[in-house]
Formats: structure tokens, sequence, C-alpha cells
């Protein structure tokens, strides 16, 4: 298992958003079920837990999973589109006002090497967010859908090696051990609520937020 020291001999340092950087997982299942709960209340609730326990996939394919499958809609494609319209609507300004996780800009004082964001969460509202929060200039990059991470990640084009995942979801774990990326679980705002049987059996490092890193010196 990844020991507390070796992150800081990483050179490359990849950051999911929501649950990770910022304590905004509650604002976008919220917004999944205001929009959803017009065409069925109950599928609407059925699917926010299941948005919450598949988090890091991109908006635009919920909503169309939601149509198609949920709802049977032929139109599918159509419906999810303008969902995914008001969900930016509902969500980007909750966004701007969200807490960045405890101990994220003092590890960023420490680290050294390349920083990105990588996100199931739009691009153009990721970086809208963090232009807002004065923080975008933190980065190497700001990345999000529609391409999803396993996409993101391809293009990176990262030695592998010297590269950390921080992530709060299954999915986040699925894509770094794809490309053998060293994946750090962050518990204290995932929205997964099965994360302690999951990981039992993994060689996963798991923290409750930043501040765990910074009881270690580099």
């Amino acid at each position: 298992m990844l020991s507390l020291k070796e992150i800081y001999k990483k050179d490359i340092f990849i950051f999911d958003c929501d649950g990770v950087v910022l304590d905004s997982n509650q604002f976008k299942t919220d917004a999944y079920y205001e929009i959803l709960k017009n065409f069925d209340d109950q599928k609407a609730l059925d699917f926010a837990q299941f948005h919450r326990e598949n988090g890091g996939i991109s908006r635009f394919v919920k909503f169309e999973l939601f149509f198609q499958k949920y709802l049977g809609s032929v139109n599918f494609k159509e419906l999810a589109q303008e969902a995914s319209r008001q969900y930016a609507v509902l969500t980007i300004q909750k966004l701007k006002t969200a807490k960045v996780n405890e101990g994220f800009f003092d590890l960023l004082k420490i680290i050294k090497g390349k920083k990105y964001i990588v996100s199931g969460g739009a691009q153009d509202d990721l970086i809208d967010v963090f232009k807002f929060k004065k923080m975008d200039q933190l980065f190497d990059g700001i990345y999000g859908s529609p391409p999803d991470k396993y996409q993101i990640f391809e293009g990176l084009n990262i030695d592998v090696n010297k590269a950390i995942y921080f992530g709060d979801s299954r999915f986040d774990f699925e894509v770094a051990n794809f490309f053998n990326v060293d994946f750090v679980f962050m518990k204290k705002l995932t929205e997964f609520s099965k994360w302690e049987e999951y990981f039992a059996s993994k060689d996963v490092l798991i923290l409750d937020d930043f501040t765990d890193i910074l009881k270690v010196k580099a």
C-alpha cells in the first residue's frame, strides 16, 4: 500500500473535484432529484441513490440512462440534453459557494509537480467555478466531460509511475486501476455508502481529508 510519505515523492497530482477538492456532492444529488421528480418521483429518488453510489460519471451519461432505462423514453437523448441544461443552471451557483476540502490549500503549497483536475463534471462548468473561486491558476489543467475519465487520463499522456489520483468514488478507483496509477480514496465527503466493504480487499490508501497527509512531513 502507498504510504503517506510516498505521496510527496510523486510528480503528477490528479484530483477529482466533487467530494475531493470541493464539498459539493450533495448539491449535485439534490439537482438530479429536483429535475427528475417531475417525471416520476419514486424513480427520481431511486436514481438519486444510484447517482450517490456511482459518482464520477458524467451527467450526460446519467441522464440518458434515466430516460432510456428508468422511463423507457424513445427520445431519451433530447430529454437528457434538456435535463443537462437545467442541471447546469441549478448547480453552477451552488458550486461557486462550495467549501474547499480541509487541508487542500496547505497541501498544494508543499507538493511539487504537475497538478490536474479530472472530473466527471462538465468541463466548462469546472473552469467557470475554479475561475470564480480564483483557483484555476493552481492547476496545470482542468478537465471534465463530455470525455469520460478514461479518455481524459489517456489524453494526459503521463508517466503513471509518477502519478497519483485522489478520488471519492468506485469509478475513480476503477479508472486509476486501469491506468496503474496509485489511488487515494478520500472518505470524508464521499456519497459512496459501501466504500468500506468495497475497499476491504483492495490495497488502497484511505484518508479522511488532506490534513491526514499534512501530519507527515515531506
